[in-house]
């Protein structure tokens, strides 16, 4: 899910197609992932194992068109993660197209996975101990607040009803409205975004894993290098929800295929220099 610094991009497209972003590998990827942005971390790699010791989580070669290895087979092992890389999978049809996949190295193997797959080991001891994954929790509480004046209770169930069929749910209402506490899906090994670990801390690992994100970072309204879209926006040219429409358009990301998924959803309000900044939390019901 996971990953923007201080100044936000909106569009996944946008950032596809930039030339800001660092590309350490050749272009010519068009049947496998192609790469957006790396971050080395040879000189002092952090140790991670497998968070579901015998899982099958296939391990992939540098554009996921070849299959290297399988961490079931390695229940216990830990790898040096030397690299992350933020991956965009053009075969992916609906949700959030890009992630943060971590290359694996032990001794001659390697291989890219998602880091999902994966937890940081804390000790290094034996087969090592294992950073657990949270148990999920239905305790609330431990969220940090949100300024009333973030929440803008009319525009945020626009949102939901873009979504024909969605089941408005409690908890992931909760969770989403965490965005105006901490935007954006920045991760490294060993520092999963805080909005991320939320997630995690009260629904799991699992149900993390299963979730379909809809979500855009904004710039702040009026910088000079805002798209279109966004200024359109800003202007009033067109409303919000036209501005929903045309950026799951141009994401490619099908809006009424959730008919009877949990939905929770949040929107920055108008007043608010992040307004066009929004995610949209969907779990399947099984």
């Amino acid at each position: 899910m996971k990953r923007i610094g201080l100044l936000k991009t909106l569009a996944v497209v946008t950032a596809i197609i930039g030339s800001g972003l660092a590309l350490n590998q050749t272009t010519a990827q068009a049947k496998g992932f192609t790469w957006l942005k790396t971050k080395d971390y040879s000189a002092n790699p952090p140790l991670y194992a497998a968070n579901t010791p015998g899982q099958s989580v296939t391990m992939w070669n540098w554009n996921h068109t070849k299959k290297l290895h399988n961490l079931r087979n390695y229940p216990r092992t830990q790898w040096s993660v030397v690299q992350s890389v933020k991956m965009y999978n053009p075969k992916k049809m609906r949700g959030n197209k890009t992630g943060i996949y971590y290359k694996l190295v032990k001794g001659n193997k390697y291989g890219y996975v998602h880091r999902n797959f994966v937890n940081r080991v804390t000790q290094n001891s034996g087969t090592g101990t294992v950073t657990p994954s949270p148990k999920p929790s239905n305790d609330l509480n431990n969220l940090p607040k949100v300024d009333p004046k973030l929440i803008d209770e009319k525009l945020n169930q626009e949102l939901i009803s873009l979504f024909p069929g969605a089941v408005r749910d409690t908890k992931l209402q909760k969770l989403a409205e965490q965005w105006a506490v901490m935007p954006g899906l920045t991760s490294t090994p060993g520092n999963t975004s805080p909005f991320t670990q939320k997630l995690i801390d009260n629904l799991g690992n699992k149900k993390e894993s299963s979730m379909q994100m809809f979500w855009a970072d904004a710039h702040p309204a009026g910088w000079a290098g805002g798209s279109a879209l966004e200024n359109n926006l800003y202007s009033g040219k067109i409303t919000f929800s036209q501005y929903i429409d045309s950026y799951a358009k141009s994401v490619k990301f099908d809006t009424s295929k959730f008919a009877g998924w949990s939905i929770g959803a949040y929107a920055y309000p108008d007043t608010n220099n992040n307004y066009s900044s929004f995610v949209v939390l969907l779990l399947p019901n099984n």
